[in-house]
């Protein structure tokens, strides 16, 4: 499957957040490519998930995606609900205005987002930012755990401890990141290709055009 088809794919799953909704978006392509791309998604998005996603099969009943052979660990049956944010930060300049998106979503109801623009700052600044006026909102909102979505490699990898923080003005960001993190009962935070971050990414911009950056 070429690169172009599958990042159409992942962004009618990103925007409608349901199978059926989004193969409706895209009509024409081949279930097999559906179901290897919908077996990606749900890394990205539930990377912890202990059951498989369904797939609809050609009469119609829903089988699961083939899944490693690896037992899958299994959720408390009174795990609280765990939210999903996406976040994004944008910088027109590098450094320039900058503005921090983000959103928050339980299952397929979107329940909060924020749009803000950030003043000037490099793009890793406000990647950052946008990641901790994120964590906020979902604690505002009442959540204790969250899973974190962004596509900024370099800080998914930071926060991860992949990488190391070398830039000095970055430093203090990183730690109150980390700080903000360990009020939370429970989190996990993965890279996601920008196709599957539009919502965070348009908020981003949206308090940009607002403010003339």
């Amino acid at each position: 499957m070429d690169n172009l088809k599958k990042s159409r794919m992942m962004a009618a799953l990103a925007r409608e957040l349901d199978l059926d909704r989004a193969m409706a978006r895209e009509p024409g392509l081949d279930r097999r490519e559906w179901r290897s791309v919908l077996e990606e998604a749900s890394r990205l998005f539930r990377p912890d998930c202990g059951e498989p996603p369904e797939f609809p099969g050609e009469d119609g009943t829903k089988t699961a995606p083939e899944q490693p052979s690896a037992t899958p660990r299994q959720e408390p049956l009174n795990q609280p609900a765990r939210p999903v944010l996406f976040t994004d930060g944008a910088s027109r300049g590098n450094p320039g205005p900058a503005a921090a998106g983000a959103a928050v979503f339980l299952g397929q109801d979107q329940v909060g987002s924020l749009s803000r623009a950030l003043g000037i700052k490099t793009n890793n600044q406000a990647e950052y930012q946008a990641l901790l006026l994120g964590l906020k909102l979902v604690r505002e909102l009442g959540f204790d755990q969250v899973s974190i979505r962004s596509d900024s490699q370099l800080m998914v990898r930071q926060i991860q401890g992949r990488y190391k923080v070398k830039d000095s003005k970055l430093k203090p960001l990183f730690d109150q990141a980390r700080s903000a993190l360990k009020e939370f009962s429970g989190y996990d935070i993965v890279h996601v290709e920008r196709g599957l971050n539009r919502i965070a990414d348009g908020l981003a911009n949206q308090a940009l055009d607002a403010g003339g950056g």
